[in-house]
């Protein structure tokens, strides 16, 4: 028979070992803190209208907290697009368009679904609604056309 002794010591160590079982648990499963928005927006901007040399470029800042993917569409000269994660989550927290005309616009997912709710014009040093002349960046009439053009297949090289 086990002596009273005996089991308070076993209880302990199931106490204890079910207690490292939930930090690993809780480790193993924890999300990354979300990055800093600013150091990923000021990232992006040191790209505009530099030449990528590729159609794009995943993740260019490895060891952030935030995911910065870069894209150099067909018939620019320097990045067209950029995508941030700002968690690492695998859902897109801000689109942005380098314009052909110089014009920086992003959509914003304020809710981390890939839902791009706010659209906003890079504008005098800093991000503004889009004005009435720039009624292309309807963020829902956007995610439609980004959800048609995703849907396509890649054109032929």
């Amino acid at each position: 028979m086990v002596s009273e002794r005996r089991r308070s010591v076993l209880w302990a160590l199931v106490a204890i070992a079910a207690l490292v079982i939930a930090v690993v648990v809780a480790l193993a499963f924890r999300r990354r803190p979300a990055g800093d928005a600013g150091e990923a927006s000021e990232l992006v901007m040191s790209w505009a209208g530099r030449d990528l040399e590729a159609s794009e470029s995943q993740d260019v800042a490895p060891d952030e907290d935030f995911r910065v993917n870069l894209y150099q569409d067909e018939g620019f000269v320097s990045v067209s697009r950029a995508e941030i994660d700002l968690d690492r989550d695998g859902e897109r927290d801000e689109r942005w368009t380098f314009h052909i005309d110089g014009r920086i616009s992003r959509r914003v997912a304020t809710s981390d679904d890939e839902h791009f709710d706010r659209a906003e014009v890079w504008r005098d040093g800093r991000w503004e609604p889009p004005g009435e002349d720039e009624a292309e960046l309807d963020p829902e009439l956007d995610a439609l056309i980004d959800d048609v053009l995703d849907g396509l297949p890649p054109p032929p090289e």
